[in-house]
């Protein structure tokens, strides 16, 4: 499975099969089942056979169509003593119910358990959801996840304030929204209008929110009547005890053939923060890099060149994990507040195609010793760096000769790896340097002058993911 979760679509063809067979044999058996129930919650009426609408695939709903309700829960469903009336906080739902037959039909519900992201990202693209709510005459509910997009408690200055922040008191905040619409939560309740006693409820989650999913099913099945759950390694951790370096095995499969991209992207990333690391040691190096790169802000400090390592490693792990075949703003949505920018179809591949415009031959690039072991030296033209861990040295290159015939081949494929992450950057196109300082920040809020060229990172730094998840 490792192997192949980089890039998930691969298993999309088979995975959608499954779960569309599983979905009609799940609401088949809940609707079975609630039928023979005396449970208070189904009905001893026979059922009116299930409608059929036709959703047109064009204009399909979004995050723009929901009724927006926001759920009270406590901070701790299992500490409640140790809650303040002020920790308590809001819980934003999404509800959509122009394809629901209704309480009196026991229309199912169809409830996504949010994850890492603002719930918007996953109403916009939670397809399956979307395509057999029509068919079923589902209402479907999109849970956000607490301590995510809005529905964050307050608790500035208070002790221990992440202590909140589990998938138990996640799953228990589903639980107790589903039982309030179920059982009915009063007068004033912001559920009421969907107040559905006998409706079956399945489950639907991706990758951390697949897990919740099969969680939920497991420690709620007084609450759920089944669940899909996708990409959802509920076995993953500790069990099959990953390796320390597994997030960057695959990230160096997507940026290899394996992986379907360039030969030479793997080695020319690595290389490229191997000549970053050692030529902005200096004052000369680091203004020889800020112009050829066109960085929006110069380099000042090697602290500045570890925080431009940074800027060119971390998206990486986004790209890798978001790499499908369609253009999409899965991912860059959630990362670059609410952009409706959408990634190129396999964005690793087209970085890694902007990577290599120029071919390691070509720039008489040349590799000798054992990446694997981090003991190894490159060689561009008169160039040459020893790598050994952490720490390069040079054969006394100076700065000149990194304008020279024999070595601006450093400075150019240093642009041309800074210019392929603008695949991430500058999705909204409307980036005119490199804006190294604000990588965290919206995809849009650059400076806007252009100085001159481009730029990469180093050995010692592992590439790591942007705050904001990835919701696979």
């Amino acid at each position: 499975c490792s192997n192949r979760c980089v890039n998930k679509s691969s298993i999309y063809p088979v995975t959608l099969v499954a779960m569309k067979t599983l979905l009609v044999l799940l609401l088949a058996a809940t609707q079975v089942l609630s039928s023979e129930s005396t449970s208070g919650w189904t009905s001893q009426q026979p059922r009116r056979p299930l409608r059929v609408v036709q959703a047109p695939w064009a204009g399909r709903p979004s995050a723009a169509n929901c009724t927006w309700v926001w759920v009270q829960q406590p901070l701790s469903h299992f500490a409640r003593g140790a809650n303040a009336p002020e920790t308590d906080f809001k819980q934003r739902v999404c509800i959509y119910d122009k394809y629901w037959h209704g309480a009196a039909a026991a229309g199912p519900i169809f409830f996504y358990t949010g994850n890492e992201s603002p719930v918007d990202e996953y109403i916009n693209n939670t397809g399956l959801m979307w395509e057999h709510a029509p068919k079923f005459g589902a209402l479907l509910i999109w849970a956000e996840h607490r301590y995510f997009g809005q529905s964050v408690p307050r608790l500035n200055g208070t002790a221990n304030c992440l202590s909140g922040l589990t998938s138990e008191e996640a799953l228990a905040d589903y639980a107790m929204l589903l039982q309030a619409l179920r059982l009915g939560d009063g007068e004033g309740s912001p559920l009421t209008p969907w107040h559905a006693p006998k409706s079956p409820v399945i489950a639907f989650g991706g990758s951390y929110g697949g897990m919740l999913t099969a969680w939920f099913r497991m420690k709620y099945p007084n609450v759920v009547d089944g669940g899909i759950a996708a990409s959802a390694p509920i076995w993953m951790d500790p069990l099959d005890y990953p390796k320390v370096d597994g997030s960057a095995a695959w990230l160096s499969h997507a940026a290899e053939p394996a992986g379907g991209s360039a030969p030479e992207c793997s080695l020319s990333l690595k290389v490229s923060y191997v000549l970053l690391s050692d030529i902005g040691k200096t004052a000369e190096g680091r203004q020889l890099m800020s112009e050829s790169m066109g960085l929006c802000d110069p380099l000042q400090s090697r602290e500045d060149v570890a925080t431009l390592r940074s800027y060119l490693q971390s998206p990486l792990f986004n790209l890798a994990e978001g790499s499908y075949p369609f253009a999409t703003n899965y991912i860059t949505y959630a990362t670059f507040n609410g952009t409706l920018a959408k990634l190129p179809p396999w964005p690793m591949r087209e970085l890694c195609s902007r990577a290599t415009s120029s071919s390691l031959e070509d720039l008489d690039v040349s590799v000798k010793g054992s990446i694997e072991e981090v003991v190894f030296n490159v060689t561009v033209g008169s160039i040459e760096v020893a790598v050994d861990w952490n720490e390069t040295k040079n054969n006394n290159y100076t700065t000149a000769s990194l304008t020279s015939s024999s070595g601006h081949a450093a400075l150019q494929l240093l642009k041309n790896v800074a210019d392929a992450l603008q695949v991430w950057y500058n999705v909204t196109g409307d980036q005119t340097c490199i804006n190294w300082r604000n990588h965290f920040g919206s995809a849009s809020s650059s400076s806007s002058t252009m100085p001159s060229s481009s730029s990469p990172s180093s050995p010692s730094s592992s590439p790591s993911s942007s705050p904001s998840s990835s919701p696979s």
